[in-house]
């Protein structure tokens, strides 16, 4: 998983991540920005799911939610409730920048470097 961070003319982080991971880009500008209390309550998390002492974590946001497990993180569109069966045969559901996953520790190691970043 390749990312840049940078700020924007106003200011304000942004994030751009490689194909398949953009969900976690806009996750991290439209959910977490500067919040550093989230980002220390998610790092705690990360921390006891790799000790193995919980299985399982869920941040619910007004856009994305994130969900981890002792292995893996994922971030999904709040929005994305389609159903792909109830597409027609010759369309696809476009969902790269409304779904994203990696591994734990890529994602622990994004999420510290977010931190330094805006900090």
């Amino acid at each position: 998983m390749e990312y840049d961070f940078y700020s924007d003319e106003y200011g304000q982080p942004c994030a751009n991540f490689s194909m398949d991971h953009e969900a976690f880009g806009l996750w991290l500008v439209n959910e977490i920005s500067r919040d550093l209390s989230l980002i220390e309550k998610i790092l705690a998390d990360i921390s006891t799911l790799k000790s193995r002492q919980r299985w399982d974590a869920s941040y619910t946001g007004t856009e994305f939610s994130l969900y981890l497990s002792q292995d893996e993180a994922t971030v999904t569109a709040n929005s994305l409730d389609l159903e792909p069966e109830n597409l027609a045969e010759d369309l696809e559901l476009y969902d790269a920048e409304s779904f994203a996953g990696c591994g734990l520790e890529d994602f622990s190691e994004m999420l510290n470097a977010w931190l330094e970043f805006i900090n």
